[in-house]
């Protein structure tokens, strides 16, 4: 009773004093399914809680195969190329309380959305299971979507892949961040992203990106930020793949077709700003393209 009355999700009082906020209970995730071809995407998260009255939920609400639903192209200003599409499945936000009435700290959204090439812009006869095609996806996605993005001074305003590392859940997958340079100006915490394929042409984005609302006198979180840390691992922790008996098929062949069936162990972030972006070849299908980091 008393640690309730503690973290009551109320500020009545501004402190930037050192403390432990409380987040969403883990214990209390509700589970999520989604189908995708002849795959099965689950994940985990608890319910949603934002500071205040936005932003919105979402919940993938279509019935059966989410691909049947169609994709939305990413604006001009976001991805100047407009090589990608995505389909939004989840989204959700927390907020961490300080303790008596001091206020929210910082809160913490997590995102899951489906990505396919734009119409155009298919890789041709390439899947996405081959490791190979796999991290130069991730390559043109990252420069369509940072690598345009400049400070007033034309550096790169972003940095990535930094971080990187990879897993497997049951495909290969990989989770990196995306930070603001130094060089622009502001401080911007981590957006952590997990990505790994789901079919063939198609992959699965998970950002998970935090809000800070507390700072110390050097401009760093003045709180303890393990009760986020533990939300993110939960959350990734909660990812889970089912391949149906095709998609079983394709992560067969690209096993077979690969010299070695792993991702690059070091990952160096890419050299922006670069407004132009390179599909994956044929040969890369084959997995004789060696990426140059």
């Amino acid at each position: 009773m008393l640690q309730a009355l503690k973290y009551l999700p109320y500020g009545t009082r501004r402190s930037d004093k050192y403390c432990k906020p409380q987040g969403p209970s883990i214990e209390d995730a509700k589970s999520y399914s989604y189908i995708v071809a002849d795959n099965v995407l689950s994940l985990k998260a608890p319910k949603h809680r934002p500071m205040g009255n936005v932003p919105k939920p979402l919940f993938s609400r279509a019935k059966g195969n989410e691909l049947e639903w169609g994709f939305m192209p990413h604006s001009k200003d976001a991805m100047p190329d407009q090589s990608w599409s995505y389909r939004s499945l989840f989204f959700a936000q927390w907020a961490f309380w300080g303790p008596w009435l001091s206020g929210c700290k910082a809160e913490l959204s997590a995102s899951v959305s489906l990505l396919t090439r734009s119409e155009g812009n298919e890789y041709k006869h390439s899947s996405l299971f081959h490791p190979k095609v796999f991290e130069s996806a991730i390559v043109d996605f990252l420069n369509s979507s940072y690598g345009h993005l400049e400070t007033q001074l034309g550096e790169a305003l972003y940095k990535a892949p930094v971080n990187w590392h990879t897993g497997n859940k049951g495909v290969l997958s990989a989770g990196f961040d995306i930070i603001k340079n130094e060089t622009s100006g502001s401080y911007d915490e981590p957006t952590r992203v997990y990505i790994l394929p789901i079919a063939e042409n198609h992959l699965v984005l998970v950002e998970l990106r935090e809000y800070i609302y507390s700072w110390n006198e050097n401009n760093l979180p003045s709180f303890d930020r393990a009760p986020i840390e533990a939300v993110k691992d939960s959350f990734v922790d909660g990812l889970s793949i089912e391949l149906g008996q095709k998609s079983l098929k394709s992560l067969n062949t690209a096993k077979r077709e690969s010299d070695s069936f792993q991702l690059t162990e070091n990952f160096a972030p890419l050299k922006w700003p670069n407004k132009t972006t390179s599909p994956v070849s044929e040969e890369d299908s084959q997995g004789a393209r060696l990426l140059s980091l």
